[in-house]
């Protein structure tokens, strides 16, 4: 979840349209709510260090401690604080629960983008890098690479 604490804006990540107002209802609880298959970009700078937490449970990928795990560089405590999954700490969804969300968040997704103007579809350009990254994902799981 992204707060800006200056506008009160609440979304679900930095690429999403605005979800919620803070302010508008102080009492009202926050939404936490995975994103599902909708993240509106295909290539994220910040996915090294979500998926490094386990955001993503069926990836299997080391922890954002060990990525970051380098002599001399940062504190061990540091490290150590970093070296977890959520899942180990936050029940997981089953598939169906998961294909739920991420069909009521595609829905609000379309209207919040109807509203603010944005195109809620993949621009071209985008469309072949995630061609292109499905294609180099495919082969590198039948070389057994990386997990499925």
């Amino acid at each position: 979840i992204i707060i800006n604490l200056e506008k009160g804006a609440v979304s679900k990540c930095y690429y999403t349209p605005e979800e919620q107002n803070i302010f508008e209802d102080l009492s009202k609880p926050l939404i936490f709510e995975p994103i599902g298959y909708n993240c509106p970009k295909p290539h994220c700078a910040l996915n090294y260090n979500w998926h490094g937490t386990g955001i993503i449970p069926e990836l299997d990928i080391c922890t954002y401690g060990k990525m970051m795990e380098r002599p001399n560089t940062y504190n061990p405590k540091l490290v150590k604080l970093l070296d977890f999954k959520f899942a180990d700490v936050y029940k997981t969804r089953s598939d169906s629960e998961k294909i739920k969300i991420s069909q009521n968040v595609k829905k609000r997704f379309a209207q919040g983008c109807a509203l603010c103007g944005a195109r809620p579809e993949i621009n071209f350009k985008n469309k072949i890098r995630l061609r292109i990254y499905n294609h180099l994902k495919r082969k590198l799981e039948r070389k057994g690479l990386i997990c499925k």
